[in-house]
């Protein structure tokens, strides 16, 4: 009886750890697909689809570590113009959401060959101190809103898999990332007025 519930005593603190730790459950990567299919990003194991946005075409999340990634996509067709303006004309809705906000960048990408902007925005939201990236890629077909967030928290120790997340964004035809692309230019970094 003893040695049952020193077993039983063990196995409960081994799983407990493992799921402190984040290490419970798969941690191969998995490939995830627009609505559509027309962008693919790899997340880690522990990503899992979750609903984030009425208009979501790839919506997922990291529960455990409070992360997420939305992507709205659309064609090129209905906007005329940059990455960079694209960009300065959708990032409303997170302006309009948080307060307190500062915003740096833009900076300039390249991710998969595709023209790229990033804006990180801090905020906050309903009490709750809260990081984005934004990032706006134009491909030959559409503009693709990357919208990657975590809690303020968070951020510092998660900014890297987010970066990474982004960076695997690609249209079908193309192969997935190495480690991320790096940032190619700093064009401005200053908060927002």
């Amino acid at each position: 009886m003893r040695f049952a519930f020193t077993t039983i005593t063990l196995s409960l603190f081994l799983m407990m750890t493992l799921v402190a730790c984040g290490n419970l459950g798969s941690s191969s990567p998995k490939t995830f697909h627009s609505v559509g299919k027309v962008l693919a990003v790899d997340a880690p194991g522990q990503w899992i689809d979750y609903d984030l946005h009425d208009d979501g075409d790839l919506e997922i999340a990291h529960r455990t570590k409070e992360l997420y990634l939305l992507v709205l996509s659309e064609p090129v067709a209905d906007f005329d113009g940059t990455a960079q303006e694209y960009s300065d004309d959708v990032r409303y809705w997170i302006h309009d959401s948080v307060t307190g906000m500062q915003e740096t960048g833009p900076r300039s990408m390249t991710i998969h060959g595709q023209p790229a902007i990033q804006y990180t925005i801090r905020g906050t939201i309903d009490g709750i101190s809260i990081v984005y990236l934004h990032t706006v890629i134009k491909t030959d077909g559409y503009f693709h809103q990357l919208t990657a967030w975590a809690t303020a928290r968070e951020f510092a120790s998660s900014e890297t898999v987010l970066q990474d997340l982004i960076a695997s964004a690609r249209e079908p035809g193309s192969a997935p990332a190495q480690p991320a692309d790096a940032p190619e230019e700093v064009l401005e970094e200053s908060p927002a007025e």
